[in-house]
């Protein structure tokens, strides 16, 4: 129970202050703790590296990496994996040329990895330390892009779903009650469902592109990243 209700909204990991309590019982003996503190970002400003391949048929495989990111001695990092497909090759005209059209249509399948490695100040239960939660996401994006190039600009905006499952682990001092406290997380471990837009420019000079993309979702999201072609 949290404060005396089945359910409550706590900050994430990287949100503010709260003042739930939680409730329990374990092992005959009943306890209550504060829920976790979150960093107190507003946001988070990361570096990346992106490299995509071109494939047969219009496909492309990309990859994206976040390294490991340490803010107040809690860890983040981020892999992403995708395929994205050129729509418009799959419409040719006999002569086997893309037939023009006004805009371009684009399929993208990615799988990201998110985890977190969330320090805080030990506190004490019935039979155990708990100084750390540990939070690995996993989540599959399925999304439609449409692109229109002009001269140097290109201009998209793209629509898509996104399931994403959460694993959570308290860390601390070996117990049979952190065992049991973990094990009753797995119930919370259900896939979330939710829309995602992005929209954005790419302006291309010669073989180096700037990509300007702004994410909305659960969160909002901001890239900013500059790419060179390799023939």
């Amino acid at each position: 129970l949290v404060c005396g209700e089945p359910i409550a909204d706590i900050p994430t990991a990287i949100g503010g202050d709260t003042a739930i309590i939680i409730k329990g019982e374990a092992f005959g003996d009943s306890f209550d703790f504060q829920a976790f503190d979150g960093l107190g970002q507003d946001a988070v400003y990361h570096p990346y590296l992106q490299a995509s391949v071109g494939l047969p048929k219009g496909f492309e495989f990309k990859v994206r990496y976040s390294p490991k990111i340490e803010i107040d001695n809690s860890n983040f990092e981020i892999l992403g994996l995708g395929i994205q497909s050129n729509l418009n090759a799959l419409f040719k005209s006999e002569d086997g040329d893309s037939e023009r059209q006004f805009l371009d249509f684009s399929a993208l399948i990615s799988y990201s990895k998110f985890e977190v490695d969330f320090i805080f100040d030990p506190f004490e239960l019935p039979g155990a330390v708990i100084d750390r939660t540990i939070i690995d996401a996993n989540s599959w994006l399925v999304q439609l892009i449409a692109s229109k190039q002009i001269n140097r600009f290109e201009l998209f905006y793209a629509m898509g779903y996104t399931n994403t499952t959460f694993n959570y682990e308290l860390g601390g001092e070996q117990s049979l009650f952190l065992d049991a406290l973990n094990q009753s997380l797995t119930t919370l471990d259900n896939g979330q469902v939710d829309l995602k837009f992005d929209f954005g420019f790419n302006y291309n000079f010669k073989k180096i592109t700037l990509n300007n993309t702004f994410s909305f979702g659960k969160f909002a999201n901001y890239n900013l990243g500059i790419y060179y072609t390799i023939n």
